[in-house]
């Protein structure tokens, strides 16, 4: 019985050393679920903002799914934070990724910029604005591309 409760240690040590890898890839596949996850909900928010743009829909109704994709990639970013990849390329893909993120909420709020500007009747502040929200959305969407490329070889 002595022999094997000074064997326990040993055993526990190596099951965890089995266990290690799995876990490590565990947490990639995790955050690449993650961000898999809120660029689907993004990328659906931001269809319906297009379809109601495409519309001429009130700039209120605009504003209100200009909000919803602006939280959503407010609430990517945070879900990004908190995950801990576990090897390089994972935590090279999760900084892309919230870069991406980062790059969108600024085009959402650009966007926000245009639509007020453009309710109070400033053509050239609304074009100013739809213009850098147009380059923040086509980085984030380029970070968001190399992001996935990474994601895929995790």
């Amino acid at each position: 019985m002595l022999r094997a409760v000074r064997r326990l240690p040993l055993l526990v040590v190596l099951l965890g050393a089995l266990l290690l890898p799995g876990t490590a890839a565990a947490d990639d596949t995790h955050m690449v679920k993650t961000l898999v996850t809120w660029s689907k909900r993004i990328m659906a928010d931001a269809q319906a903002q297009g379809r109601l743009a495409r519309s001429g829909s009130k700039p209120a109704a605009l504003r209100v799914a200009t909000q919803r994709v602006l939280t959503d990639s407010v609430g990517a970013r945070r879900a990004l934070a908190v995950e801990h990849p576990s090897s390089a390329n994972g935590r090279r893909c999760r900084t892309i990724a919230a870069e991406a993120f980062d790059n969108f909420a600024t085009a959402e709020r650009e966007l926000l910029l245009a639509l007020a500007a453009g309710v109070h009747g400033d053509a050239a502040g609304a074009s100013r604005h739809s213009t850098l929200a147009q380059k923040a959305a086509d980085r984030g969407s380029k970070l968001l591309a190399a992001a996935g490329k990474l994601g895929d070889k995790l």
